[in-house]
């Protein structure tokens, strides 16, 4: 399926990768301190904010949304990777340093309200 640069992808945020003052920590797209060059994220109309959010099963999560047009504006590629229990699953690739990190956390909104059972 093709991602549009209008489209809404979801991202699901650990309470660390949140600052205090409610913006997202470049920690959201690394994982054990390197950038994630394959940062899993959901397409936002093939499911909705809460199924997503509570996808993984772990609890206390808070779901993040950014369009396709940010990570490509920044020379990364989105890409729909649908797996066998998660159609809505796609891929923002390329990210391999903190700075573009960073970058697309500042693309990201938290969205009010919503945050995962557990």
């Amino acid at each position: 399926m093709e991602i549009l640069d209008e489209d809404w992808l979801y991202r699901r945020l650990h309470p660390a990768c949140i600052k205090q003052n409610g913006t997202v920590s470049s920690i959201a797209f690394m994982t054990s301190k390197f950038p994630d060059g394959q940062a899993s994220v959901d397409l936002a109309k093939l499911t909705n904010p809460i199924e997503s959010v509570n996808r993984d099963g772990k609890g206390h999560r808070k779901l993040g949304q950014l369009r396709a047009r940010g990570p490509r504006a920044l020379g990364l590629d989105v890409a729909h990777d649908p797996l066998e229990d998660n159609h809505a699953h796609s891929l923002i690739l390329g990210a391999d340093s903190k700075t573009i990190c960073r970058k697309l956390a500042r693309l990201v909104d938290v969205l009010p309200n919503i945050e995962s059972k557990g």
